[in-house]
């Protein structure tokens, strides 16, 4: 595996990671187990990654 393959893998782990616990400890403290902070915290995972893809690219 190569740095940039580890890399790429590790930021959209993080990413993926990050973004689904914020999602949950919002909804547990603050939304009262509402679920569409669930679907906000998706839809920014998906924009992150996908926003970050033409640059990950460049790693080599």
């Amino acid at each position: 595996m190569s740095k940039a393959n580890l890399i790429r893998t590790w930021f959209a782990g993080a990413t993926v990671y990050t973004c689904i616990d914020l999602s949950n400890r919002i909804t547990d403290q603050y939304c009262c187990g509402a679920q569409w902070p669930n679907f906000v915290g998706m839809a920014i995972m998906i924009a992150i990654c996908w926003a970050a893809r033409s640059k990950l690219k460049e790693l080599s």
